[in-house]
């Protein structure tokens, strides 16, 4: 859980796995909530796996944004097997449809697959419309079934509505417990190298 009510918030996440976790409501992996400032974070090289939001949404990442900015970031990470019944795997909600809506899930060499209840979800308080896009696409990311890299956000490289085919959680050689690509994912040899160095 992050909430922070004022000022600029930057954090990167490195070589994680969150993993197991459950809420009884939102935000089953991470819950994080932006009021009235600018918070971004990235995920980098990290998995979010099988977490769960018992009876609402974002099973994997919840984030919850008003009146200024929340920016997400997922780059070389996956998030998988979350369950949520809302934007299982992540879900965007913004708190006052008042304001320009400008939380964002950005996505870079990332892969958003075989989650429980939708990849990607959100929506606006009070039943208004999201003005922009929930996710931004930098390239070279996959998501199972097309709920995050819809026709107006994704890039030439993406890949949506493909099979990750993706393993067990493990211990696949790395800093953490990961995800390994079975034989026959469209993600084997689709990410952009240069992001991986860096």
């Amino acid at each position: 859980l992050a909430r922070i009510s004022d000022g600029f918030i930057d954090m990167t996440i490195r070589n994680t796995t969150i993993s197991g976790n459950q809420a009884g409501q939102n935000g089953g992996g991470l819950y994080i909530e932006s009021p009235e400032q600018t918070f971004e974070i990235a995920l980098v090289n990290s998995t979010v796996s099988g977490n769960s939001a018992t009876t609402g949404a974002g099973g994997g990442l919840y984030l919850g944004e008003s009146n200024d900015s929340l920016r997400i970031a997922l780059i070389n990470s996956t998030v998988t097997q979350n369950t949520a019944a809302q934007g299982a795997g992540v879900h965007v909600f913004h708190l006052d449809s008042g304001f320009e809506m400008t939380g964002t899930l950005r996505l870079t060499n990332s892969i958003v697959a075989d989650n429980l209840g939708s990849d990607c979800g959100g929506e606006v308080a009070g039943g208004g419309l999201f003005s922009g896009e929930r996710v931004t696409s930098f390239g070279h990311n996959l998501d199972s079934d097309g709920t995050c890299l819809t026709p107006s956000v994704r890039q030439g490289s993406d890949i949506p509505s493909s099979n990750a085919n993706l393993g067990p959680l493990a211990d696949n050689g790395g800093a953490t417990l990961t995800h390994a690509l079975g034989v026959g994912s469209a993600a084997l040899d689709a990410a952009d190298n240069a992001v991986c160095a860096a």
